[in-house]
């Protein structure tokens, strides 16, 4: 079919990975061209620097077309997957949190590049099925294992959002996937922690030591159940690494990810303390990005050191503000605060971009004054600009009294370009940063969180909001101190819905459980700490009549009529025996669970099929209690026959934990096994007779 716009460079084969960090764009081998509508013909997939890792990544913008949809297609050089090579990995994220109703297409074509019609559908995805911030996203291709391909990304919109797209490659795609997004989030001088995501895995493995170690080598942590770790007894100014993997199931382990590199800072600083920003960003300073509520991450950021309200002088941090949704973090190094009485002072001021004269902030831009007394795990606002209170061009004096903090503490500057893309384009500094011994406060800010209402000391009750009212006083020492509100109020909430349970089932609301039918409320609290009313019409619906199995043949067993089925053997359940009959073909003790059409289902007593004296009794689910425990499991079983006989506990990795041989036993076992020196965790009983072997989970906590 005919298309418009079209444009490519040339490539034998497809280069992975391919992170568009070129100084052209397409990438070579690339091609570019819009949908085979011909509409939008303005807009086409380009670079732009809002990237995941590196400076560039591939941006295509929304287009305000008329008569169908805009289609811009980026398209790969090609390429042959294989077993090595199966998986097709990027990056991507979107620009805006409002759904403009725009849909982003992966297609394979195994004939030509730049034909639509040879491209075939092989996943897609709404504006609510990700979001702005870089997620990662795979595309299975082992169907085309050996055949040479081209993948398409494909945006199909009207005034709908945009797609950035980083960091495409190729991987093997195993079935245990290493872990991601590394960090660590928290350093201090003596500890670091670690955190990564993974939603395939329990357990993982680390390895860490200072920077340039091998695998092998290097300090290692068995068994981590958490998607963090403190790693404690670091030296202090001092670069670390560290690898991680997952252990998805005895056997089956990923490959390493990593080096996640990181330093530990200095010993904190005791004040009195000044930064210039003569040299940016200062000693022990650092950069990030991210939001608020995730935290820094990364290393860079927009601030740059620049003449002082842009006049020829002395130097100063500086963001230009700009672009919609971003965010950049300037972070100072630890302050020791435990030795007296301290304030925070700085200047901050506002100009048109490279140009000394006045600007208003943008109507939902912030910059934020932070304190984190936890290493930068958390932070607390101390202070924050935007719209309202715009530092003038001139320069505006900042006084933070920080009497109340008298432990290790860190402060960060969090600007952030929101979601409104305002005409605004203004430069904003900061200079001057000290912390000092000065008792006589001018300025202090007051942070408060209410819920619906709160009455300050001026008087006034406030229902919103509000971080601009100010009261003067006169502290101690006899000097004006201006304390300036910032008071965020939260509302209480009120909710209703109807709930369906099976009967023999409870639902808690509140602090009270309850089983039968009616209408129930409680007052509880909601995310923010306020009152939120919830209230239920609790509907019980019945469940079946218990179900007996019956032995219809030799090897088949039946039940009654209900209206769905699942079949268990040794309580296990058996994939795909869903019908009213079961054909066997092992021996075991066998349960059947039916449903109704409201979804309630009812177990049948065992059934038992086959099995030997010894092998009933260790089918009993009552030889083994506990079962979960924190320490102990008693385990029972009576042998009436003379046999040999292990009795082993097993770790996930298949390591023995305890083993006995049992020769010519017969009669009762009785025995504890105490795990309390182990990791928490799930283990494997073992009892392997002659002809058989049971397993059974067990379960640590």
């Amino acid at each position: 079919s005919a298309f418009i716009g079209l444009f490519f460079s040339f490539s034998l084969l497809a280069q992975f990975p391919e992170s568009f960090e070129g100084s052209s764009f397409p990438p070579n081998g690339w091609a570019t061209f819009i949908g085979a509508n011909g509409l939008g013909t303005v807009k086409n997939w380009d670079s732009t620097n809002i990237a995941n890792l590196g400076s560039k990544a591939a941006f295509c913008r929304y287009e305000n077309v008329t008569g169908g949809l805009a289609q811009d297609w980026l398209v790969t050089p090609q390429f042959t997957p294989s077993l090595s090579t199966s998986m097709l990995t990027f990056m991507q994220r979107q620009s805006y949190t409002t759904n403009y109703h725009s849909v982003y297409k992966v297609l394979v074509s195994t004939a030509s590049q730049t034909s639509h019609n040879d491209f075939v559908l092989i996943d897609s995805w709404l504006e609510t099925d990700f979001t702005y911030v870089y997620t990662e996203q795979e595309i299975d291709l082992s169907a085309y294992i050996g055949t040479p391909v081209y993948v398409a990304f494909v945006l199909e919109n009207d005034d709908g959002d945009n797609w950035l797209i980083d960091d495409v490659d190729l991987t093997s795609g195993e079935s245990c996937v290493e872990p991601y997004d590394l960090s660590v989030p928290a350093i201090g001088p003596d500890f670091a922690t670690l955190s990564w995501s993974d939603p395939s895995a329990l357990i993982w493995q680390i390895e860490y030591e200072s920077q340039g170690f091998s695998i092998g080598a290097g300090t290692i942590v068995n068994f981590v159940t958490d998607t963090f770790y403190n790693i404690l007894g670091l030296n202090s100014n001092s670069n670390y690494e560290f690898y991680i993997r997952s252990i998805c199931s005895p056997g089956d382990t990923s490959v390493y990810a990593g080096p996640f590199q990181f330093t530990t800072p200095s010993p904190p600083i005791i004040p009195d303390y000044l930064n210039t920003f003569a040299s940016f960003p200062g000693l022990g300073w650092s950069e990030a990005t991210g939001s608020l509520a995730n935290g820094p991450m990364g290393s860079t950021s927009s601030w740059q050191s620049d003449f002082y309200l842009n006049s020829a002088g002395g130097t100063s941090a500086k963001i230009n503000l700009y672009f919609v949704n971003t965010t950049h973090w300037l972070i100072t190094p630890d302050f020791d605060l435990s030795g007296g009485s301290y304030e925070l002072d700085l200047v901050a001021g506002v100009t048109e971009w490279n140009l000394t004269t006045p600007s208003n902030m943008g109507s939902d831009d912030e910059v934020s004054l932070l304190i984190s007394s936890d290493f930068g795990v958390s932070w607390t606002i101390l202070y924050q600009w935007n719209a309202s209170n715009t530092p003038d061009n001139g320069g505006t004096a900042l006084n933070i009294d920080l009497t109340n903090y008298t432990d290790t503490v860190r402060f960060a500057i969090l600007a952030s370009d929101g979601l409104v893309n305002d005409a605004e384009d203004y430069d904003f500094f900061i200079d001057n940063f000290s912390i000092s011994s000065n008792p006589c406060i001018t300025t202090s800010v007051d942070v408060i969180t209410s819920c619906d209402e709160y009455t300050w000391i001026d008087g006034i009750t406030y229902t919103s909001s509000n971080n601009t009212a100010t009261h003067n006083l006169t502290n101690v020492l006899g000097c004006n101190h201006t304390v300036i509100l910032n008071l965020t109020i939260n509302n209480s909430t009120t909710g209703a819905d109807v709930v369906n349970i099976c009967d023999g089932d409870s639902i808690i609301l509140g602090n009270f459980s309850y089983t039968t039918s009616g209408y129930y409320s409680d007052t509880l609290n909601n995310l923010l700490g306020c009152d939120s009313v919830v209230s239920i019409e609790l509907v019980v619906m019945p469940v079946p009549l218990l179900p007996v199995i019956t032995q219809l043949f030799s090897t088949t067993l039946t039940t009654g009529i209900f209206h769905a089925y699942q079949w268990y053997r040794n309580g296990v359940l058996l994939s795909g025996e869903i019908n009213q009959t079961l054909n066997l073909f092992q021996s075991g003790v066998y349960t059947v669970e039916v449903f109704n059409s409201d979804g309630c289902s009812i177990k049948s007593n065992d059934f038992l099929f086959g099995l030997t004296e010894i092998d009933e009794i260790l089918l009993n689910k009552s030889y083994v209690f506990p079962n979960p425990s924190k320490d102990l499991f008693n385990i029972t079983f009576t042998s009436k026959t003379v046999q040999d006989l292990r009795v082993r506990v097993l770790n996930l990795v298949g390591e023995e934990i305890v083993k006995e041989d049992l020769k010519q036993f017969i009669g009762e076992y009785a025995k504890q096994i105490d795990l309390t020196s182990n990791s928490k965790g799930i283990y494997f009983l073992e009892i392997k007779t002659s002809n058989s072997v049971i397993s059974e989970k067990l379960i640590l906590q």
